[in-house]
């Protein structure tokens, strides 16, 4: 097979990259009739300042046409074969006629469904980041985070004759926004964030036309999937001083502005404890067109002073205006209401926030207070499936911490007075967590509603029935209050709860032959009532009582599932009946088998021909198992046990149907055996 030689060299344009070394060997003469390999020279992926080098796992699509031809060949992925040199190797789909002059194109990154370098509606690339996303800078004046998959870089090479190795130059796709920050305060001040609003798109995917490498187009993939408005956090920015500048940079699509039109500019900066924000808002006096592979300086005088003094408390926010879910991506600072000033890796959740990812906390800080006098911070919170995570708030460099637990739990942290406009600083620290209430308050008056807490939230009992307890702690207890409890069955008798922490009462002796159900009802000064669920077995029938008999329901293939929607999906076997409910997952119901895949938030319910005493599960691992303990959670009356890869959930009062309300993880199994009575 013969070689081909395509040379790629990364032009030095407006982003002052350096230019690339060119394989020098000679290119062999093409043999047009048959197949045969395409090498490309080095190119640029990885910043490092002005520098800019390929990265090992980089791969182009390339494509070519006759010179002057609009009809392009797809020839598919060019994988880098040597960082070094820059070598991409990969194969020309068809033959060149050695007659003709050719038109070649790369772009990186290579996508299978881009059609070609005429693309306007098929085919998408990300530009900068996602619609909801932001771009991050470490440290001032630096380029290292202009690099990598969500920057694309385009080529041509024009009028190539079949025998002779092609050498594109490559170039940005996205224009390079570079703000200059010149510091015309007295003090030092540190950028945070910046953020960008024009009349075009400016972030997320976009198809890309580069047949005109001078006149290059992205065009917006919808408005769902891009956004006008474009971030950049700065993180570990180092203080500018009075009268000194710093640059930083945000890639965006190219556009064209038209005259009249308005671009605003936001610079958020801190100084020690102050929060800043500039605001300017530019017209343009003629049409401006900010071009691909193009550094469009942008000049700010930070002037604006610090907030003297900060919003009045009282202060609460339930988190109503988070609309957006995980699905969404992680937010932006112009996704949070105007009370907040900065945030990192949250994301929404309807009503309340996530913090953090695996390996990364989450953090959010509000706009300045008048924090001049005492004062508490009220947080309502919970931590994501035992992952030990904490709650830390954190007021001019003074910091204090809790550790959440699986349910909301209300949490007060008590300040010494700070200054006239401090902000308030909440991360959620180890691992991810979730907040749905926060309320800043004046002094240290707050009083935490009390909370009925007990270790199970039910009890079983046999059929001869007897004395039964439940054991109770009270949270934020009242001086001087007691505990009170009540029945809504009159088989429950004698309640006794003059023992502190525990409560006892009395179970008749159950006469039939059907297990029965009935509700305690805890209640104590200023908290919500508590409800125990209170079981009693059958009594067992005459002729010596019922069988336990096992059934198995495989999840190995689709054979045994009976109906599957986007919604639900239900399996059946041996009489056991098993559905999947997307309830309040924001994903789809799971399509697959081998094993079954039940994504976080959907809800499970199996049913047998008789009441359910156990169920043995087989989940895919170890940690898929643990996953869905902390599903279940505790069982009323019964027990959850791990073992490996198999979770063994015992009812000691046989159930009618066994339910999982929310999974708080995804779960992937592989089959269960149901033991049930027959």
């Amino acid at each position: 097979m013969k070689k081909f030689i395509l040379s790629l060299g990364l032009i030095a344009m407006a982003f002052n990259l350096t230019n690339c070394v060119k394989n020098e060997e000679a290119a062999p003469s093409v043999d047009v009739k048959g197949d045969f390999a395409l090498y490309a020279s080095v190119s640029r992926t990885a910043n490092d300042g002005l520098n800019t080098v390929w990265s090992t796992g980089d791969d182009l699509g390339v494509f070519h046409a006759v010179t002057d031809g609009t009809t392009y060949t797809k020839d598919g992925q060019f994988k880098l074969e040597d960082v070094t040199t820059g070598c991409f190797l990969g194969n020309v789909n068809g033959t060149l006629d050695p007659e003709e002059e050719y038109d070649w194109y790369a772009m990186y990154p290579y996508s299978s469904y881009v059609p070609g370098p005429a693309n306007t509606g098929s085919g998408y690339m990300t530009i900068g980041c996602a619609a909801s996303g932001t771009q991050t800078q470490t440290g001032n004046n630096s380029l290292a985070h202009v690099a990598g998959k969500n920057f694309p870089l385009v080529g041509k090479a024009y009028a190539v004759s079949a025998n002779s190795a092609p050498a594109l130059a490559m170039t940005h796709v996205a224009t390079l926004l570079e703000f200059e920050v010149t510091n015309s305060l007295d003090e030092a001040i540190t950028v945070s964030n910046i953020k960008f609003t024009a009349p075009e798109a400016l972030v997320g995917t976009f198809y890309i036309d580069f047949t005109d490498i001078a006149n290059i187009t992205a065009t917006s993939s919808g408005s769902s999937y891009t956004s006008k408005s474009a971030t950049l956090i700065v993180k570990d920015g180092e203080a500018i001083a009075a009268g000194a500048s710093a640059k930083f940079y945000l890639p965006v699509a190219p556009f064209t502005a038209a005259a009249n039109a308005k671009l605003s500019i936001e610079v958020n900066v801190t100084s020690g404890e102050k929060v800043g924000a500039l605001v300017k808002e530019i017209t343009l006096a003629a049409e401006t067109s900010f071009k691909a592979g193009k550094i469009k300086p942008i000049k700010v005088n930070y002037d604006a002073e610090f907030v003297e003094e900060g919003y009045a408390l009282p202060f609460s926010d339930d988190f109503a205006w988070v609309k957006k879910d995980e699905s969404n991506g992680v937010l932006a600072v112009s996704d949070l209401s105007d009370n907040y000033a900065t945030c990192s890796t949250i994301y929404g959740s309807v009503g309340e926030l996530k913090f953090g990812k695996s390996g990364e906390d989450g953090s959010l800080t509000t706009k300045p207070f008048n924090l001049s006098q005492p004062f508490t911070v009220v947080v309502d919170a919970y931590e994501w499936a035992s992952k030990n995570a904490t709650l830390k708030i954190t007021v001019n460099g003074v910091s204090k911490t809790a550790e959440l637990t699986q349910e909301y739990v209300k949490y007060k942290f008590e300040f010494d007075a700070a200054t006239a406009a401090s902000s308030v600083k909440i991360d959620v620290v180890g691992e991810r967590g979730y907040i749905d209430n926060l309320e800043i308050v004046s002094g240290h008056d707050y009083v935490l509603p009390p909370v009925i807490k007990v270790t199970d939230s039910g009890v079983a009992v046999e059929h001869e029935g007897g004395v039964a307890t439940v054991s109770y702690s009270i949270m934020n207890a009242v001086e001087g209050a007691a505990l009170t409890a009540s029945a809504n069955v009159d088989w429950i008798t004698n309640i006794d709860c003059s023992v502190d922490g525990k409560v006892s009462f009395n179970v008749a002796a159950n006469e039939v032959e059907e297990s029965r159900k009935g509700n305690l009802t805890f209640s104590y000064v200023g908290a919500a009532d508590l409800v125990i669920a209170v079981s009693q077995a059958a009594k067992p029938s005459e002729g010596g009582g019922n069988t336990p008999t096992d059934a198995s329901l495989s999840f190995a293939n689709k054979a045994q599932r009976t109906e599957y929607s986007t919604s639900k999906q239900v399996w059946e076997q041996n009489g056991i009946v098993f559905t999947n409910n997307k309830a309040s997952s924001t994903s789809n119901v799971g399509d697959y088998a081998n094993p079954a895949r039940l994504y976080a938030s959907s809800s499970v319910e199996i049913t047998a021909p008789g009441q359910i005493s156990k169920v043995v599960y087989v989940a895919n691992s170890s940690s898929y198992a643990t996953a869905l303990k902390n599903s279940i959670g505790t069982v009323t009356g019964g027990s959850v046990a791990v073992s490996g890869s198999n979770v063994t959930v015992t009812y000691t009062t046989p159930v009618d149907k066994v339910t999982i309300a929310k999974l708080t993880a995804q779960v992937r199994i592989n089959s269960l055996t149901v033991t049930y009575l027959k």
